[in-house]
């Protein structure tokens, strides 16, 4: 083997890699995951038809190298992408998903080694994500660019070893806890909010139904007045009405007293004589 490749990969040797995820898309089956394209995912590609298109290439490799699961140790652990979840996404979603992944650690460096080979392979301007992937994948393999793919393949391959999980598995879980707190403290205060905000509506409510009582309370003891007064009233008037249609009848003159000793008249002396009464001449 020539000393070139060795001398590439040296020179330009990537960061050290974690088998983790690379990157992450966001579609319409949830958040995709992608891990690092390796050495028997271009060799599953270039076994490929040629005829077939370089979207449903990318949607054979998808179950690959993407899963919606996170997992420190690869995709393998992760478990890939299944055929109906693969199907479910439209094109735009999978363009997406390869232009984010075009912006992966590993092609990255796959692409910067492939413009400096000769000859240079970059991109077009209107080249679609898919279909670059595809020439970037063809051409790690051809003869003329065996050298710069030998050597992206032995840098990935020396790399240094992932960092170990536990650090980050811990900042995950101080970030969880964190934001669990903080939704925590937020549901208490909005319930707290509620609580108050209900109680004091109770308050007025209380409020309101003890002056509604009294006033309905003012109002039947006034209707009760002047129910009685009205009823007073209505009496007065009909013992008038009843002394105006029957009026009592007039009282009697009282009789004269008998005297005790009345007059008797006196006779004539002639008249007495004779029995007869004439009158006197004079």
């Amino acid at each position: 083997m020539s000393s070139e490749p060795r001398s590439i990969a040296k020179r330009n040797k990537p960061e050290a890699l974690s088998p983790g995820p690379e990157c992450a898309v966001l579609t319409s089956i949830g958040t995709v995951y992608l891990y690092r394209l390796g050495r028997e995912d271009m060799q599953a590609w270039r076994a490929l038809p040629a005829t077939q298109l370089a979207a449903d290439k990318f949607r054979v490799l998808l179950r690959r190298v993407a899963s919606t699961a996170i997992a420190e140790q690869g995709v393998r652990e992760a478990g890939g992408l299944q055929e109906a979840q693969v199907d479910t996404l439209d094109d735009e979603d999978i363009e997406r998903i390869a232009e984010v992944y075009l912006e992966a650690p590993s092609l990255r460096w796959q692409q910067r080694e492939a413009a400096a080979a000769s000859p240079a392979l970059v991109r077009d301007a209107r080249e679609s994500a898919t279909k670059f992937i595809d020439r970037l994948i063809h051409a790690a393999s051809g003869s003329r660019s065996g050298q710069w793919a030998r050597a992206a393949q032995a840098a990935l391959a020396a790399q240094a070893p992932p960092m170990p999980a536990k650090p980050r598995a811990g900042r995950e879980w101080w970030i969880a806890l964190t934001a669990m707190v903080v939704v925590a403290l937020l549901a208490a205060a909005v319930l707290a909010q509620d609580y108050f905000v209900v109680n004091a509506m109770r308050r007025e409510q209380a409020a309101l139904m003890t002056q509604s009582r009294q006033a309905q309370g003012a109002l039947a003891a006034q209707a009760k007045l002047m129910n009685e007064e009205n009823a007073l009233l209505r009496r007065r008037i009909e013992a008038l009405e009843a002394k105006l249609r029957n009026p009592p009848p007039p009282a009697a003159a009282p009789a004269a007293p008998p005297a005790a000793h009345a007059a008797k008249p006196k006779a004539h002396p002639a008249a007495t004589r004779t029995g007869t009464s004439r009158p006197v001449r004079r």
